[in-house]
Order: C-alpha cells, then sequence, then structure tokens
C-alpha cells in the first residue's frame, strides 16, 4: 500500500480511531520526562504532548447537530506528572444556525438533563431503601442468620456500587487527580463484580439449602465470604495490571468494562 492509500484510508477513519491509532503507532520519547498521551474525550483528539504545556486543536465541525467555527481552537493543558486536565471549548463559536437546529439542541439537553435527573432520583431512592433494609437485618438479632447474613452482604454490594455512583458524578467533573480518578473506578469495578458474585452466593445457598440440608452454615459462611468478596479481587488484580500498562486514557474513562467481563464467568 502506497503512502497516499494509507494516508487516504487514515482520513477516511473514524476522529476517535484514528486517535487511538496514533496513541500507538507516535510513543513517548525517551527523555526521562512526563507527556500526556493522545486521548478522545468524546469531542477531540487531544495529541501527545509534555507536561506543563496547554495542547491546542481546531475545534469541532460539529456536534448535537450544531455546526462550529473551526478556525477557532480548543485547548487543553497538561499538568505535571502527564495528567490531562479538563478541556476548554470557550472559543469554538457557533456557525450561524437556524432556529430550527437550535431548538432541536435544546430539547437534547433537555432530554439529557431530565435522563440525569431521573438517574440520580433511582440512585438516591435505591440508596435510602437499601440503607434502611441493611439496617433492619443488622438490628434485629432475630434475623441473624446465614441466608439474612448473605442478604446483607447483596444489600451491601448495592450501597457500596450506588455510593461510588454518586462520587463520581459529583466530583469527578472537577477533580484532576489522576491516583482518585483510577482508585474511584477500581472500586466501582470491584463492587459491581462483588454484588454478581453475591447474587451467585444466593443462587448457591437456596441449592444447598435443599440438597445438603444439614450442611454447616458456620463453615459455609467463611467459603461465601471468601468467594463474594476474595474471588472479586483476584479477577481485579489483572485487570488492574493490563489497565495500568496499556490503557492510554488516564481519568474516569480508565473503562467499566470489567463487569461484563465478570458477569459472564458467573
Amino acid at each position: 500500500m502506497g503512502a497516499s492509500n494509507i494516508s487516504s484510508y487514515l482520513d477516511s477513519l473514524h476522529p476517535e480511531l484514528l486517535c487511538l491509532y496514533y496513541s500507538q503507532v507516535d510513543l513517548y520519547p525517551n527523555d526521562g520526562a512526563h507527556y500526556c498521551n493522545y486521548t478522545w474525550n468524546g469531542v477531540s483528539c487531544w495529541p501527545l504532548i509534555i507536561e506543563n504545556t496547554t495542547a491546542s486543536v481546531s475545534c469541532m465541525a460539529e456536534l448535537n447537530g450544531l455546526r462550529y467555527d473551526t478556525s477557532k481552537n480548543a485547548t487543553r493543558y497538561c499538568a505535571a506528572g502527564g495528567g490531562w486536565q479538563k478541556s476548554n471549548y470557550s472559543q469554538c463559536q457557533l456557525v450561524e444556525a437556524s432556529s430550527d437546529k437550535l431548538s432541536v439542541h435544546n430539547a437534547k439537553a433537555d432530554h439529557l438533563y431530565i435522563i440525569f435527573i431521573i438517574y440520580w432520583l433511582g440512585y438516591g431512592l435505591s440508596l435510602i431503601t437499601l440503607s434502611v433494609s441493611l439496617f433492619l437485618f443488622l438490628f434485629f438479632r432475630k434475623l441473624r442468620c446465614l441466608r439474612n447474613i448473605i442478604h446483607c452482604n447483596l444489600i451491601f454490594t448495592f450501597i457500596l456500587a450506588d455510593v461510588t455512583w454518586i462520587i463520581t458524578n459529583t466530583l469527578v467533573a472537577s477533580f484532576n487527580n489522576q491516583v482518585f480518578c483510577r482508585l474511584l473506578i477500581i472500586f466501582s469495578n470491584y463492587f459491581q463484580v462483588a454484588n454478581f458474585f453475591w447474587m451467585l452466593i444466593e443462587g448457591i445457598h437456596i441449592y444447598t439449602r435443599t440438597v445438603k440440608a444439614f450442611s454447616s452454615e458456620h463453615a459455609r459462611i467463611k467459603w461465601y465470604c471468601a468467594l463474594g468478596w476474595g474471588v472479586p479481587c483476584v479477577i481485579m488484580i489483572p485487570w488492574i495490571t493490563v489497565k495500568l500498562v496499556f490503557d492510554t486514557n488516564k481519568y474516569v474513562h480508565f473503562s467499566l468494562s470489567l463487569s461484563i467481563f465478570s458477569l459472564l464467568i458467573v
């Protein structure tokens, strides 16, 4: 394939795929300095750049059906240590748009806002009801049996998953600490995986109550805890290792795909 054909092929790629391609072929200079790698933020591809400098790219041609002036530039600062900060699109100006397109854009914005409110109400209501349920199980001693201990652990994973979602959507938009962002996603994935395994334990317990009704509950709770909290840790270790080595995005898009993988395992 000639150079012109390669160039034509690259131009035909979606900007996100093109950004991923450059992140694999345009590697860090081996000079001991820290760099921000190629990163796609959903709108623009931010290039490889050395720390403590500001990257500049052309404004997007179109977003949500509205056209923008590509002669203007968006900027993004690469902080010390090689971590991208929040993108600045304040200089990107709308090209003349019809009232119909503006009304469509406003309708989409209102729609997304309503969805976001529904999410918040759902997670908030879920957190309240789960907390009340956990309190009742723990407060009344007569409810303390193996079956309800399993219920408590399952409820607790739901609570932790809800809390991490709320923290993510409250703080991350204005938080630029790379370590904090990655820890947040790691814990979020861990709680989701643990949630799947405690669902599995619920099924295992029903089976053992039916087939082996007289087995030791004390011995079983140890195995259940090892399966519900320990196995997710074992799954997380290789996932974290792979993400730290190969994932070029340093913030919240550290990836949430692990939960799908764990669901397939369970």
